[in-house]
C-alpha cells in the first residue's frame, strides 16, 4: 500500500496521485519540523524525486501561473497548514495497490526523473558552452517542466483515464499553463524550454546501463518494505490528528481575541459612564469661565482644558468603536474615487508640513464591495500615521490594484501606503496595531488611529501588515 494524496477532480473524474513509501519519513519530518528553511530544503529534495507529488502540488498551488522550480513548490507547501492540505477528509489515504500498479508508478517515476535530470544537464551544458539555444531556461526550470512532462500518464494510472482531447475540452484538473506545455512538446518549433524538455524526453525511454544504475534511488522508492508500509499506514492518522490540533489552536486564538475585545468593550463602556460625566462637568465649567474671561493667557488655559476634555472623550469613544464597531454597510464602490477622497481630506495637512502625497493607479474603475465611509477612515488613519512619522518634507505614495496570488483562489484588491519616515523597528512593529500603543521611537505617536485601521480591515475580511520600505520608511499593505 502507498499513500494516496487528496483527490484532484474535474467533473465526475477523480484522481488520487500516489506518494512512494520512501517519501513518508520525509513527509512526517516536514510536518513536525519547526525550521521553515530546513522544511523547504528537505521537501525540495523529496519533490525532485516524486513526480506525482510535484504534479499534485503544482495543480493545487498554481492554478493560474507556472512555477519556476520544485523549490517554489516546496516554499508554497511549507507556508500552508500542511496537515489540512494533506487531510483526505476521513477517507482512506491508501489502497491495496497491485504489484503491476507499483511497477507502473516506479517506471513512470524513473522516466520522469531521468527526463528532468537530462533537461537540467542540457541547459547546464549549453550555458557553459555559450550556446544561446535554450539558454532562456534555467536548469531548475527545465528540471521542473521535464518532471511534469508525463502528467497525463500519472493521471491515467491513478484514476479516471483521460486524453489530450479531454483536457482541451475542460475535463482535466490540469492548469492551462501545463496543458499548453504538454501540447507544445509535440511541435518542434516550440519555445527553447520546450525544445530542451522534448530532447530530454526522447532520451528517457531508453533506461539502460549507466542511466538505469543512476535511477536505482528512484525505482527503489516504490518497493514494499515492512517498516515503510507501517509508516504509510500511520501517516493518514497523523495528518488527521495534526489537522485537528491546528483547528483547535486556531479556534482558541479566535476565542481569545473575542474575549479580549469583549473585555475591552466593557472597560470602555464602564469608562464612558464613570469618566464621561466628570469630563462633561469639566468641559461645561471651562466653557462657562471662558465666556466671561478677558485675560488672554487665562482664556488660552481654559480653552486648552476644554479641548483636552473633548480629546479624552473622543479617545473613550474610539475605544468603544474598536471593541464593538457598527455593522458594515457594504456596497459597490469605485476604489479610485474612494482613494481620492481619503487623500483629498488629508492634503491640507500634508501641504502645511511640506509632504507630498502621490496616488498611483490606472484609470480603469476598480469596483470593490466595501463600507465606503469606514474604509476612508482606515486609509486616513494610515496617512495621518505616515505624516506624523515624517514630520516635515518627505513623501507618501499610495498605490492600488488587483493582485493575483497563488495562495488565494480569488484575486485580492491591494492598497499600499509607503512613506519616507524613519521606519519601524521590529520590536515596535509587532505592536503597531495595539490600542494606545506608542511608537514614538519610530516617530509614530499614541492613539487609536492604526488600531481603528486594523479593526476596519479585519471586519472586511482583509488583512493589513507593515514592513520596511525598499528605500527606507515604512510600507503598509492592505489586502481586501
Amino acid at each position: 500500500m502507498v499513500f494516496r494524496l487528496p483527490a484532484l477532480t474535474a467533473g465526475d473524474s477523480v484522481w488520487r496521485l500516489p506518494v512512494s513509501n520512501a517519501a513518508v519519513p520525509t513527509l512526517l519530518g516536514v510536518l513536525f519540523a519547526g525550521n521553515r528553511q530546513h522544511q523547504t530544503i528537505q521537501l525540495s529534495k523529496l519533490l525532485a524525486a516524486e513526480p506525482a507529488f510535484a504534479l499534485w502540488v503544482a495543480v493545487r498551488a498554481f492554478p493560474k501561473r507556472a512555477p519556476e522550480s520544485v523549490t517554489e513548490l516546496a516554499e508554497w507547501f511549507v507556508q500552508q497548514p500542511a496537515t489540512t492540505v494533506l487531510d483526505c477528509g476521513g477517507t482512506e489515504a491508501g489502497g491495496d495497490d497491485t504489484a503491476a500498479q507499483l511497477l507502473t508508478w516506479s517506471r513512470l517515476a524513473e522516466g520522469s526523473v531521468l527526463a528532468a535530470r537530462s533537461a537540467a544537464a542540457i541547459c547546464a551544458e549549453r550555458a557553459a558552452s555559450g550556446d544561446c539555444n535554450g539558454a532562456t531556461a534555467s536548469s531548475e526550470q527545465a528540471y521542473f517542466f521535464a518532471l511534469l512532462s508525463a502528467a497525463l500518464d500519472w493521471l491515467c494510472s491513478s484514476g479516471s483515464r483521460i486524453s489530450c482531447d479531454d483536457c482541451h475540452n475542460g475535463l482535466s484538473c490540469l492548469p492551462e499553463w501545463l496543458l499548453d506545455f504538454i501540447s507544445d512538446l509535440k511541435h518542434p518549433k516550440a519555445k527553447p524550454l520546450v525544445r530542451v524538455v522534448a530532447e530530454a524526453c526522447k532520451r528517457s525511454p531508453d533506461i539502460a546501463g549507466e542511466s538505469k544504475r543512476r535511477l536505482d534511488d528512484v525505482g527503489s522508492r516504490w518497493e514494499h518494505g515492512d517498516e515503510l508500509s507501517e509508516l504509510t499506514n500511520v501517516l493518514p492518522h497523523v495528518v488527521t490528528k495534526l489537522a485537528r490540533l491546528e483547528q483547535l489552536e486556531t479556534q482558541f486564538a479566535r476565542q481569545l481575541e473575542t474575549e479580549k475585545l469583549a473585555s475591552l468593550y466593557w472597560l470602555a463602556y464602564g469608562a464612558s459612564h464613570e469618566v464621561n460625566n466628570p469630563l462633561a462637568n469639566i468641559s461645561t465649567r471651562a466653557q462657562t469661565l471662558l465666556r466671561d474671561e478677558t485675560d488672554p493667557e487665562r482664556k488660552r488655559m481654559l480653552a486648552t482644558i476644554n479641548s483636552q476634555a473633548f480629546r479624552a472623550h473622543e479617545m473613550i469613544n474610539d475605544l468603544m468603536l474598536f471593541a464593538n464597531p457598527p455593522e458594515l454597510v457594504r456596497g459597490e464602490v469605485n476604489a479610485n474615487e474612494l482613494l481620492q477622497e481619503a487623500i483629498g481630506e488629508i492634503l491640507p495637512v500634508a501641504d502645511d508640513q511640506g509632504t507630498t502625497i502621490s496616488g498611483h493607479w490606472n484609470d480603469d474603475p476598480h469596483l470593490i464591495h466595501v463600507d465606503r465611509e469606514q474604509l476612508v477612515v482606515a486609509l486616513q488613519a494610515l496617512l495621518k500615521n505616515s505624516l506624523q512619522a515624517i514630520g516635515s518634507g518627505g513623501r507618501i505614495d499610495v498605490s492600488a490594484d488587483w493582485c493575483d496570488t497563488s495562495e488565494s483562489p480569488q484575486a485580492t484588491f491591494q492598497i499600499v501606503v509607503a512613506d519616507t519616515g524613519p521606519g519601524i523597528p521590529p520590536d515596535i512593529r509587532r505592536h503597531m496595531f495595539d490600542p494606545f500603543f506608542s511608537g514614538r521611537e519610530a516617530g509614530r505617536g499614541l492613539g487609536m488611529g492604526l488600531s481603528k485601521c486594523w479593526r476596519i480591515v479585519q471586519l472586511h475580511g482583509g488583512r493589513i501588515d507593515v514592513a520596511d520600505g525598499r528605500r527606507g520608511g515604512a510600507t503598509f499593505r492592505i489586502e481586501l
